[in-house]
């Protein structure tokens, strides 16, 4: 590996295969790299720039919905299952 005029890494290309999992560890740093083929770059890896989704909590979300929406009355949808399905098929 040898370094450009802007710091980034450059990568031979026959180098990559091996080198491919510390490259990406390194990726979760924020570094990029340069992938070169006979001295010629050729490809640039980077990081994506989007932000991480926020994880929730299951009871978060619950909570939040919680008399949200209609009620279902459970009795009267299963007799209404009950008179419109064949309970012998």
């Amino acid at each position: 590996m040898r370094e450009s005029r802007d710091m980034a890494e450059i990568i031979e290309q026959h180098a990559l295969r091996d080198q491919l999992p510390a490259l990406l560890a390194s990726e979760a740093a924020e570094e990029r790299f340069l992938i070169a083929r006979d001295d010629q770059v050729i490809a640039e890896v980077r990081p994506i720039t989007r932000p991480r989704p926020r994880l929730v909590a299951r009871d978060e979300i619950r909570s939040a919905f919680l008399g949200v929406g209609p009620r279902l009355d459970r009795e009267l949808a299963r007799a209404d299952l009950d008179a419109v399905l064949d309970q012998l098929i």
